[in-house]
């Protein structure tokens, strides 16, 4: 079976994960989405995703990784920038469906619990040449 391994740049370690957002993958490799401040402007932003595809392209290197699966999720604009500028990678986005619970509390306010349940995953490639099934099919 191929290697199937999920890049994770964000700030949801892979851990807290339901076990159907782990499904399908054999390893999931975790880099913490990087604070952006606010007075950042684009070359910080540049550098920050220079930064992360440095550790991914070096753990590919160690894997023989040609083209990585790569979930990212943080600040837009550091976002928007590895989109745009990685477009040899494969990006995976979970999506969610959101419950949501009203209590209604004897002092007439409302509390509201939300809970975010894995659904399935969504792909955006710019690059579209042949992929293997497994990764079609997700």
């Amino acid at each position: 079976m191929k290697n199937r391994i999920l890049f994770n740049i964000s700030n949801h370690p892979s851990l807290n994960w339901s076990a159907e957002q782990r499904e399908g993958w054999n390893e999931i490799v975790d880099i913490p989405f990087p604070n952006v401040s606010p007075t950042a402007d684009m070359d910080e932003v540049r550098g920050l995703a220079i930064s992360i595809a440095r550790k991914v392209k070096e753990i590919c290197r160690e894997k023989g990784i040609e083209r990585p699966c790569v979930m990212v999720q943080g600040e837009f604009s550091l976002c928007a920038f590895i989109y745009q500028t990685y477009t040899e990678w494969v990006f995976f986005f979970p999506t969610t469906e959101r419950v949501v619970e009203e209590i209604h509390k004897a002092d007439g306010s409302v509390e509201k619990k939300s809970q975010f349940k894995f659904i399935r995953w969504r792909i955006l490639m710019k690059k579209y040449p042949s992929l293997p099934d497994w990764i079609v099919s997700t």
